[in-house]
């Protein structure tokens, strides 16, 4: 943002990268330990918790996106960034991006080696998260994950690796920008749903396909009560006849049921019949999303208050750009 005035808000959450030589790192310390920051604006540290990744829920979430609204909607801030683990920090990042739909730039960051190690990265990730936060057009991109250099748009990023500090990719589509010291290159604008939803429903789950599975534990879901169901499919989107049945099943009783693939890459393409029997392809903007952001997408949709027909509707219409 040139000539900007104001202040970025670094929000601490735990994870990585907040294990530092003498115990946890406080969003104090992660201002301190990144590798540049910039000259003539401020960076203002707030701690939320010190949790690994895997711990956290949708009602952490929820005080989250609170945070970062309540920061956001003052004047002087100019964005936020947020240290997170890794180990669900995509979902985290779709979360944000349903419940705040910022105009401003929220950005997730953290570490894949700890603080403390030799070669951590991340010093240089939370450099580059605030160097994003404060380039121009960051705003449009909604939330975003910085790692490795690289900027990940919330509906398209995945962790792939559980070890290399590579370990987020966009798929297909690759990263939205990259960012060097003094430069960021934003390559494109992701596709955004516009939706602004105040909570999320935790009543949907996840289910993978397996060979000769999957029909039993949708059934479990729906009469457990599920207003939700997100099927990873087979392939291009291959269902079973008597998954489908199962899901359609589902939808009769009340649940919206969105597929997705298990594969980490390519499109989906729902049959005939998974179509008539009301299923939904997961899809932004024409691009699928992963079962782990259906899930949260799905969460945030229900708890807006949206049937199956508004959904079907309003993930057809291919979101918008910035």
């Amino acid at each position: 943002m040139n000539g900007a005035r104001g202040y970025i808000q670094l929000i601490a959450t735990g994870g990585t990268i907040s294990i530092g030589p003498d115990g946890v790192l406080r969003a104090g310390s992660m201002i301190k330990m990144a590798r540049r920051l910039p000259a003539d604006v401020p960076i203002r540290g707030e701690d939320f918790a010190t949790v690994p990744s895997s711990c956290m829920t949708q009602d952490d979430h929820r005080k989250l996106a609170e945070r970062v609204n309540g920061s956001l909607a003052d004047d002087g801030c100019l964005g936020v960034v947020i240290t997170h683990g890794t180990d669900s920090m995509e979902e985290t990042a779709v979360a944000l991006e349903m419940l705040c739909a910022p105009s401003k730039p929220v950005v997730v960051t953290g570490a894949m080696v700890p603080s403390k190690d030799s070669g951590a990265d991340g010093p240089g990730n939370v450099a580059d998260a605030i160097e994003y936060a404060l380039s121009d057009d960051a705003g449009r991109a909604g939330v975003v994950v910085v790692m490795n250099s690289r900027v990940h748009a919330a509906f398209e990023v995945q962790k792939l690796h559980t070890i290399s500090k590579d370990a987020f990719s966009s798929g297909d589509a690759g990263p939205i920008g990259l960012v060097a010291p003094g430069d960021v290159e934003l390559v494109r604008t992701p596709t955004r749903l516009g939706l602004k939803s105040d909570t999320l429903d935790d009543s949907v789950e996840l289910i993978k396909l397996t060979a000769g599975g999957g029909a039993r534990l949708i059934d479990c879901a729906a009469q457990g009560g599920a207003r939700g169901i997100v099927i990873e499919a087979f392939g291009v989107g291959n269902l079973p006849e008597r998954v489908i049945e199962s899901a359609e099943s589902a939808r009769r009783g009340g649940a919206v049921v969105l597929v997705t693939t298990r594969v980490g890459s390519g499109p989906i393409l729902l049959c005939g019949s998974a179509i008539k029997a009301g299923l939904i392809p997961a899809t932004v903007g024409g691009r699928r999303v992963s079962g782990l952001a259906a899930r949260i997408m799905l969460m945030a949709m229900l708890g807006a208050g949206l049937g199956g027909r508004e959904i079907s509707d309003l993930l057809s219409a291919g979101g918008s750009e910035g």
